[in-house]
């Protein structure tokens, strides 16, 4: 099965996008193949708004070919202990513990 390309089909897409813009979110599923689909479904709709913000911006613009929801990794469907799939919607680097800045004249 193919994928949309109609924005107007990601409405819901964007509503979880959206709400997970800050924080992060997850989205559940009874199946592993609803979650797959989901998480596919997210990253069209991301690609289907760059390509139109390429259309709307010109080139020089901060939005050409960008969109809100850049910083954001969908991650592959993870199951819980009661056999319900999840779909994350993680900022990124919301998983780094600690940055260290390395001493420049340091040797390797």
């Amino acid at each position: 099965m193919s994928l949309p390309t109609r924005i107007a089909a990601y409405e819901d897409c964007f509503d979880v996008f959206d709400r997970a813009v800050t924080f992060g979110a997850r989205v559940q599923f009874k199946t592993l193949g609803e979650a797959n689909m989901y998480g596919l479904r997210l990253n069209q709709a991301r690609a289907l708004r760059a390509a139109e913000n390429k259309r709307l911006y010109p080139s020089d613009h901060v939005s050409w070919g960008k969109t809100d929801y850049d910083h954001l990794i969908v991650r592959k469907p993870r199951e819980d202990d009661e056999g319900k799939w999840w779909v994350y919607i993680e900022p990124a680097g919301s998983d780094i513990v600690c940055v260290e800045i390395l001493n420049e004249g340091a040797p390797e």
